[in-house]
């Protein structure tokens, strides 16, 4: 997606945080817990052209939970990153712009940024392992973060760098990928059509079930026939995927009407123009916050959840696919 101050960083939006009426629970400077030894970690990645802030109620969430969650901003690629001495680093448009604007192009573009990120969630990983071993640290996670239950997952683009990340780096136990996909792909297979080694989640929003319009397939340049062939084959090749990892998958698709695209970030409620809808647009973010968090408690602490396992379906929730571990054919 684009800057979020595009489509969806509104001014009623920006108000609220600027007057301070935004209330976290979140506290600046906090000691780490005394009753926990040591905590498993997740890295996050923020969709393109937005801020990790955004995602504040999903990162407190988990931490609330016992998790230490690194949340990176994605330097050139964030809507804005400011550095501790200062400095100030916009959206970079230039590039983005001069990549072209067709799909083919976009999907190109994306994919470079998809590594680049990819390389942020290891150097991350990386200098966490290195913090957590300086005798003398100030930080108040030192010491404490059980790096050999590490994760990584992300929103849109960032859902697909995690994945990545993933393929790149086995320190990262599991990964999960919030509706993040390049023809309906939320990873792309090997050369030897293996997805990953590490469980994986995918959640995301079931596809349009209204047809194209006439115009719509003249800009494609398609007839209805070739479209329903063309999405037959991405379903095909997305099912592969899915199939394709060493630790297992999850696909759980969310109701399309209900939802939208920013529908795991804290953007839907603080945008809601009154209590009925802020009330269910907040039942939407726990039903994708507690599918996150039951996938990572599953497979990096061994606390096994009846959503995962199917017994229940939230409303919200069109249904969940189990795809069991694979082996590698090669």
């Amino acid at each position: 997606m684009g800057p979020a101050c595009k489509g969806y960083f509104g001014r009623r939006t920006a108000d609220l945080v600027r007057t301070g009426r935004v209330q976290t629970h979140a506290v600046e400077g906090a000691p780490f817990s005394h009753s926990m030894k040591r905590s498993p970690v997740l890295i996050f990645s923020h969709g393109m052209g937005t801020v990790p802030q955004i995602y504040t109620a999903l990162i407190e969430d988990l931490v609330s939970h016992g998790y230490v969650v690194a949340a990176i901003t994605h330097t050139y690629d964030a809507w804005l990153t400011v550095f501790p001495d200062g400095r100030r680093v916009p959206f970079e448009r230039d590039r983005r712009n001069a990549a072209g604007t067709s799909e083919e192009q976009q999907i190109a573009y994306g994919d470079t940024r998809v590594e680049w990120w990819a390389n942020d969630i290891q150097f991350v990983l990386y200098e966490l392992d290195r913090q957590d071993r300086v005798r003398h640290s100030t930080l108040p996670f030192a010491h404490h973060l059980d790096l050999g239950r590490a994760g990584a997952f992300g929103h849109s683009i960032g859902g697909r760098a995690a994945a990545r990340a993933c393929q790149l780096d086995r320190r990262l136990r599991a990964c999960a990928n919030q509706d993040g996909a390049a023809r309906m792909m939320p990873f792309y297979l090997s050369k030897q059509n293996w997805g990953m080694d590490q469980p994986f989640l995918f959640i995301t929003r079931a596809l349009p079930t209204d047809p194209p319009s006439d115009k719509e397939l003249q800009s494609m340049g398609l007839t209805l026939a070739q479209v329903k062939v063309l999405v037959d084959q991405l379903q095909a090749r997305r099912e592969a995927a899915m199939a394709a990892t060493g630790g297992g998958s999850y696909r759980v698709v969310l109701n399309r009407t209900a939802t939208d695209h920013m529908s795991f970030s804290d953007l839907p409620m603080l945008q809601a123009q009154d209590n009925a809808e802020a009330d269910r647009r907040t039942r939407v973010f726990a039903v994708t916050s507690n599918y996150i968090r039951a996938f990572f408690d599953d497979t990096l602490r061994g606390i096994k959840t009846p959503l995962l396992n199917n017994e229940t379906v939230p409303e919200f929730v069109d249904f969940v696919k189990k795809y069991p571990p694979a082996r590698h054919q090669f």
